[in-house]
């Protein structure tokens, strides 16, 4: 029984949807682009320079994509699972949390993947593949069913304007929240519902802006703090506003958060003491 209620009261939400990032958010590869570097093209990389937008021009991008396919694909399980993240998913996940990885990853850039587990244009755009519909040959599909982690969905923009796409998939997917490593890529979400993390990394260790909208967390332990805090806030709201704590009400839910911020302390604040009384809505 929750708050006085035989069933779930309508101000709980039965699922909140999270997206996720995969490289540099869940799985840890840097390291092995540095050594790739190293061992193949002779050159000491620091880590800041292993990504495609900072990759040397003395290489040349034909170089970039031959370290990129082998880190990414063929060496997948030589990749580090970020610390604190099995922990977090599951103790989310058991919380009523669900997870879906958007990452710019895509069929082209992979190993195959089976008919039916749609990402790429001209194959069913917008739909979401779930995990046990994926062909464990797709590398962070498989690094996440060797990991154990309790995610449901993935999706691969394909690096099809993966900014875009990345707030498109949120919208689809009535997420409330979203953590990556790139800056860029969550400026795109500040004008949405979807609220943006920053996972903090040694190649991002420039801030976003204070009026961002970004939220700065230092590892997956402090970003399940604040997702929880997300979950309570909502409720709150919709406790006291006699809403149901649903998809369709999640941009309502959001709007009056932002117009509302002192107010929903306020309820936030009691709506624990009524928990704590077990008096219902």
């Amino acid at each position: 029984m929750v708050f006085g209620f035989k069933t779930r009261p309508p101000h709980i939400a039965q699922n909140v949807i999270v997206g996720l990032d995969f490289d540099g958010t869940i799985s840890l590869s840097f390291h092995l682009r540095v050594a790739y570097a190293k061992q193949h093209f002779g050159i000491n990389l620091p880590i800041s320079r292993v990504l495609s937008e900072t990759w040397p021009r003395e290489l040349g991008m034909d170089k970039y994509w031959e370290m990129a396919l082998a880190v990414d694909n063929t060496m997948i399980a030589q990749h580090l699972l970020v610390p604190g993240c099995k922990e977090t998913l599951a103790y989310l996940h058991n919380q009523g949390f669900r997870f879906a990885v958007v990452t710019k990853r895509g069929p082209l850039r992979n190993a195959s993947i089976k008919s039916g587990a749609v990402f790429g244009k001209g194959q069913g755009e917008g739909k979401f593949a779930r995990i046990s519909e994926t062909s464990q040959d797709v590398a962070p599909v498989w690094f996440m069913k060797h990991h154990g982690l309790p995610i449901d969905y993935y999706h691969a923009t394909n690096h099809d304007h993966d900014l875009m796409k990345k707030r498109d998939i949120c919208k689809k997917l009535h997420a409330r929240a979203f953590l990556d490593d790139d800056l860029k890529i969550l400026m795109g979400l500040r004008e949405t519902f979807t609220v943006p993390f920053l996972i903090k990394q040694p190649w991002n260790q420039e801030p976003p802006a204070q009026d961002s909208g970004i939220i700065t967390v230092p590892n997956w332990v402090e970003f399940g703090k604040k997702l929880i805090y997300i979950r309570g806030m909502h409720e709150a709201i919709c406790y006291f506003s006699k809403w149901e704590n649903a998809y369709y009400n999640l941009q309502k839910i959001a709007a009056f958060w932002m117009a509302n911020p002192g107010l929903c302390l306020e309820y936030l604040a009691e709506y624990k003491k009524a928990g704590a009384a077990g008096v219902p809505a």
